[in-house]
């Protein structure tokens, strides 16, 4: 029995370790660029400890922390130096209130402390408060982010807390965000939603560690680099029927310049495609793609930059700001990352970490943004972008009803599978999750 696992990142990795130890299957998995890990990877320059995606994970998400001690990372690992955050609003940062994001609601005296809010802001969350919301959304209804909380406890909270905390971090649009998609635990609560920030953990060494510990737990799995998949040739370019769909898939790849750069065609009994939706697309045929291009994507770009410390007015107290979308401006936040994590600059530098808005590609622009804002004097030590084209999926009103579709048609081809950040979830523990979920249905059909 042969597997081939398309996409090379947390997901696809994720899938090729646990099927080695579910299978005897050989397993080919295929990555067109150089390098494995996709959004996640670590650069050391010098002293400096640079990512060029995520920067940690959500600890608490089921499994996450038992898979991590399995692959022997557990003393690796390493928590923020600190957890306060602040809001850029009115072109001033403000501190946020730890109450104001706690586990059972906003807290009254942290909401008074706001300095970001205004009094009717405030009278309106109170008076919200008092009234009470006693709505509970049907299990199979859906609303926005934005609708949601603006229900609950006003426009204004809504606009400057709660979309930079749950919307501004997808890079979405809290009008079309669902609330039922991404965080469907708080969707189905009848009390007011916790906004805490969550538990995040990152490793000494920088994100790579995850990558590197996948990569050599893998010991059966062929790795093919710089190899993409031109097209599926058999069932999807061949006539529809139980009979090919029974006959596995016939993958054409070219090889990678190394290897000659030749057109190749291979079969195997099982597939998975570990990539974005919109890239998946491009490889099913007519029904199934026109679904998976109904789940859009948006861009992003990490400006990352190094300053002497001595040159930099601000005391970069806490772990960074969020800039809420309503907000004008280039950037949509930035952490100090030498600030919240140990090991990552030496201590007579800092080092930043700027998200650049979509339609905003340039070190310039985070650097115009940046350097008023913390009174910053000198010259980046280092300056570097990393961009990522539509790589964040959005989660739009009506994304689980897509994915029912998606899993109908997908039944036509009982070993064919799809995972990864455009379909159950955006974060390093649900790809390794999704990947691993697949894994085990991979198992289990052979």
């Amino acid at each position: 029995m042969r597997i081939a696992i398309v996409g090379g990142g947390i997901t696809g990795l994720a899938a090729a370790y646990d099927l080695e130890r579910l299978t005897d299957a050989q397993i080919d998995l295929f990555e067109a660029s150089d390098r494995l890990g996709g959004k996640l990877g670590t650069e050391r320059l010098g002293d400096l400890i640079v990512e060029g995606g995520p920067d940690c994970f959500f600890a608490a998400k089921p499994g996450v922390f038992e898979f991590i001690q399995e692959l022997g990372l557990e003393d690796q690992l390493i928590a923020p130096k600190q957890k306060e955050f602040a809001m850029l609003v009115g072109g001033k940062l403000h501190r946020v209130p730890a109450g104001l994001v706690r586990l059972a609601g906003p807290d009254p005296q942290a909401v008074e402390a706001a300095t970001f809010l205004t009094e009717r802001g405030k009278a309106e969350w109170h008076g919200r408060l008092a009234r009470g919301y006693q709505g509970r959304p049907a299990p199979d209804e859906d609303e926005s982010i934005r609708s949601f909380f603006t229900k609950r406890f006003g426009d204004e909270f809504t606009r400057l807390v709660a979309e930079p905390l749950l919307a501004g971090t997808h890079g979405g649009d809290a009008e079309r965000l669902s609330m039922r998609a991404l965080y469907p635990a708080y969707y189905q609560s009848p009390i007011a939603p916790p906004l805490e920030r969550p538990t995040f953990l990152s490793f000494r060494s920088g994100m790579q560690s995850l990558v590197d510990a996948l990569v050599n737990g893998l010991q059966r799995t062929q790795v093919h680099l710089n190899t993409g998949i031109s097209a599926i040739d058999r069932p999807f370019r061949a006539r529809m029927d139980t009979a090919a769909a029974c006959q596995g898939f016939a993958l054409r790849y070219r090889r990678s310049p190394i290897q000659g750069g030749t057109e190749a065609v291979e079969e195997f009994d099982c597939l998975l495609l570990a990539i974005p939706a919109n890239h998946a697309a491009s490889l099913a045929p007519g029904d199934l793609a026109q679904k998976l291009r109904q789940i859009p994507h948006r861009s992003s770009a990490i400006v990352t930059l190094a300053y002497r410390r001595e040159e930099v007015g601000h005391p970069l107290d806490g772990t960074g700001f969020l800039v809420p979308p309503s907000e004008p401006g280039t950037i949509s936040g930035a952490t100090w990352s030498s600030e919240k994590w140990d090991g990552r600059a030496p201590g007579d530098q800092v080092l930043l970490r700027v998200f650049l808005r979509e339609g905003h590609h340039s070190v310039e622009e985070a650097r115009e943004a940046i350097e008023p804002l913390l009174s910053i004097q000198g010259e980046p030590l280092y300056s570097s972008i990393k961009t990522w084209p539509e790589a964040l999926p959005q989660y739009e009103v009506g994304h689980l009803d897509r994915l029912a579709e998606i899993d109908a048609l997908l039944a036509q081809y009982p070993r064919l599978f799809l995972a990864g950040t455009s379909f159950r979830g955006v974060g390093v523990p649900d790809c390794l999750r999704q990947g691993r979920e697949i894994a085990k249905k991979i198992a289990e059909t052979l």
